[in-house]
């Protein structure tokens, strides 16, 4: 009989045991904002012509780590530009706290969590709430993409 040999470290296996074991207890808006400049963009969305640009931004952090738990914090921003003129921002922040089982080294892969998986957790919900605002603004809704890469 052969052996399948592994090419995981010891790390690796480890994170895939912690991520095995982390559980998201809560996720909640800490703020939103938006700003639109109304006729600018109206204008700058209605002519085919103009070169409007979107940019999106995130950023997450750890910010908490306990024992079985930890925190990871997400700032995202939305910008519609055409040249130098800001004609739409939308900016929002989330954090969400995540349980883990006892014995697990928490503080060892929280952060790389917070960098790697937790943006599949917090996106969803960033994409929805620019669909609502921008619906509330009785703008056409700007589409976010289902996922980004890190």
């Amino acid at each position: 009989m052969t052996r399948k040999l592994s090419t995981k470290t010891g790390t690796e296996n480890d994170y895939k045991q912690f991520l095995n074991n982390v559980e998201i207890y809560a996720l909640g808006l800490d703020s939103i904002s938006a700003e639109i400049k109304r006729e600018a963009y109206a204008i700058a969305t209605a002519d085919k012509a103009a070169e409007v640009i979107r940019e999106i931004k995130s950023h997450f952090k750890l910010i908490e780590v306990g024992e079985e738990f930890f925190d990871v914090r997400a700032a995202f921003t939305v910008r519609v530009k055409q040249q130098n003129e800001e004609l739409l921002l939308i900016r929002a922040s989330f954090t969400a706290h995540f349980h883990i089982k006892k014995g697990m080294p928490v503080e060892k892969h929280a952060s790389k969590f917070a960098q790697l998986e937790a943006r599949l957790i917090f996106w969803p919900y960033f994409r929805q709430i620019v669909a609502d605002t921008t619906a509330r603004m009785h703008i056409r809704p700007l589409i976010i993409p289902l996922t980004v890469r890190p």
